[in-house]
């Protein structure tokens, strides 16, 4: 004949599968295996994104920038009066502060993809706890997107250039 559980270990186990279940649900909040959207990938995604359209956009004013070096450097060439010349250094000046201040782009971005690693480290944390908990945790119901999320969807600014919609489809739909 086997013993009974004794009260006080059966109270234990007890809370702690209350606590696993909580654990899971928090879990399946984040990341459920059955949903459609990896909200970790996506933060990762976005993140990649903003790195790209901070370096084009950099890219685009020391472009600018050296273009107006060149021409202030021309304008300071050129025989002119005084006032002429002393702009004409103003402006390389100012160009050359531009190129200074550009620098931003890069500390952005290496500091962007730290978020981006730890971010990574989360997911595989995340994805560790749903194997270990097997296919209990698959009975959780998938998290619902809230008033939040279908409010967020529309505040996605610069697209993802491989989901982006071109100038010429929208052209195409006014045409």
């Amino acid at each position: 004949m086997t013993d009974p559980i004794p009260a006080e270990l059966l109270n234990e186990l007890t809370t702690l599968r209350s606590h696993i279940q909580v654990l899971m649900n928090e879990v399946a909040a984040v990341r459920h295996p059955l949903a459609t959207e990896d909200r970790l990938q996506t933060a990762a995604d976005e993140l990649t994104a903003i790195v790209s359209a901070t370096e084009n956009a950099t890219n685009d004013i020391l472009g600018t920038a050296e273009e107006i070096g060149d021409i202030a450097a021309e304008l300071a060439k050129m025989k002119s009066d005084g006032p002429v010349v002393e702009k004409a250094a103003r402006l390389e000046a100012l160009v050359g502060d531009l190129f200074a201040e550009c620098g931003f782009q890069d500390i952005t971005g290496q500091r962007v993809a730290k978020v981006i690693s730890v971010l990574e480290f989360v997911e595989n944390r995340i994805t560790s706890m749903i194997e270990a908990f097997g296919p209990p945790f698959r009975d959780i119901k998938p998290p619902e997107s809230g008033a939040a999320d279908e409010e967020a969807k529309l505040l996605n600014g610069p697209q993802d250039a491989s989901r982006a919609v071109s100038q010429s489809d929208i052209d195409n739909m006014f045409g």
